[in-house]
């Protein structure tokens, strides 16, 4: 691994663990999108559930089914594969998340997709990846022309990873795109300072630098996943993303203010911060201050795009990455 790809693991499992601070004193785990079914007043944790059944009926997952998680968070999908009578194995970047569900009797492992070696070659019915892919690339990535090798790669792994006499054989993705609007990654590289406060630019570099990653354009994966896989079915879900994050950043303003659940809030804040101070100031710039990831799903004709992807397996002559 190259000293790059060992910095974009360390910026996401850092957000990540920040995150969950955030989360759990804002009362809820995960801010992948739910599915509301066009019902803003739907609860948030129904929608989350719905999102999961969707996901894993777009692999076919019943009792029996082999399934690994690739960016697994806290075990949400795991859990619910388990009731269906599957196993499931889940994989993450973040140390905290894999204490916290091997603590819950889950099978997950410190571990990068890129990193998955040979001995789990053909062991899976299908995979999901639930908001994980938009981390791949990094914007050094995008600037030096390199989205659609990682994309590539990506693909290729899932399916040597796949068994190819499985019924199954799909990948379930969630994956955030540039939408109405694309960004260009050499100007991003720049960094947030050098943009008009409001602007797009202004957003993104605040989004890539805090959470790590850059996004695809729609067809590019695609494009990607060819000749491995197909794409089957595409859904766009970015009005669940938006009614997802602005509960969510309700719910963490409530948090960060509210007498009952400040002092606690302000406490497990203050020790991260002092562990990555830079990590903790760009969160509460991008999420409360200047809501920049809430502006990507924002408005009739928002800038960025949620898609749900569900990719069928095809035969094609090489599967090394």
């Amino acid at each position: 691994m190259n000293t790059e790809q060992m910095q974009a693991e360390k910026i996401v499992a850092t957000f990540y663990k920040g995150f969950d601070i955030i989360c759990k004193a804002a009362g809820f785990q995960d801010m992948t999108e739910g599915i509301y079914n066009g019902d803003p007043t739907m609860p948030y944790d129904q929608a989350q559930v719905n999102q999961l059944n969707y996901l894993l009926d777009q692999i076919d997952c019943k009792k029996g089914s082999r399934i690994l998680d690739i960016g697994c968070g806290n075990g949400n999908l795991l859990r619910h594969a388990q009731k269906r009578g599957a196993t499931a194995i889940g994989i993450t970047l973040s140390p905290v998340q894999v204490q916290l569900c091997c603590k819950q009797g889950l099978d997950v492992r410190l571990l990068n997709y890129r990193d998955i070696g040979d001995e789990w070659n053909h062991s899976f019915d299908a995979i999901i990846a639930n908001g994980s892919v938009e981390h791949f690339v990094q914007v050094v990535d995008a600037a030096e022309g390199r989205m659609d090798e990682i994309y590539r790669e990506f693909f290729r792994i899932c399916h040597r990873l796949i068994n190819p006499a499985s019924n199954s054989r799909k990948i379930a993705t969630t994956i955030i795109h540039f939408g109405n609007i694309t960004a260009d990654a050499k100007v991003l590289l720049k960094g947030r300072y050098s943009f008009r406060w409001g602007s797009p630019n202004f957003h993104y570099s605040l989004v890539t630098r805090t959470f790590g990653g850059f996004y695809p354009v729609p067809g590019q994966l695609e494009r990607c996943a060819k000749p491995c896989f197909k794409l089957k079915k595409e859904v766009n879900g970015t009005y669940d993303y938006y009614l997802t994050s602005e509960n969510c950043l309700r719910r963490a303003i409530h948090a960060m203010y509210h007498w009952k659940t400040a002092p606690r809030f302000w406490y497990k804040t203050f020790f991260f911060f002092l562990r990555h101070p830079r990590c903790c100031i760009d969160m509460f710039v991008c999420l409360p201050i200047t809501q920049s990831w809430n502006w990507q799903f924002r408005g009739k004709n928002a800038p960025i795009k949620l898609l749900r992807q569900t990719w069928e397996y095809q035969p094609c002559q090489s599967t090394t990455p």
